[in-house]
């Protein structure tokens, strides 16, 4: 399953309640959240409900209002996600 949200201005408080409907689904391949404006609130919640996911293979983060803070959950996103193969950051940093 694919779910691309690109460029839907999606804050934090989106992102969250994206992560309690993600929570329901363990079929996600592709998640594209790139050119939205969640930041570390939003993240950290996301990270919550994907890490571990045995299918997620793409994540796109890019350009979001992600701060340096929120590489931490990046990179527990990276360690726990086994199957992930590209996780796309750039310009995300605020």
């Amino acid at each position: 399953m694919k779910l691309k949200l690109r460029g839907n201005n999606l804050n934090d408080k989106a992102i969250c309640n994206l992560a309690k409907a993600l929570l329901q689904n363990g079929h996600m391949q592709v998640l594209d959240l790139s050119q939205n404006c969640f930041g570390v609130v939003g993240l950290s919640a996301l990270t919550e409900c994907i890490v571990g996911s045995p299918l997620l293979r793409k994540l796109n983060l890019n350009e979001n209002g992600i701060s340096a803070e929120g590489g931490e959950y990046v990179s527990n996103i990276i360690t726990y996600c086994r199957g992930l193969r590209k996780v796309v950051v750039l310009s995300s940093w605020s």
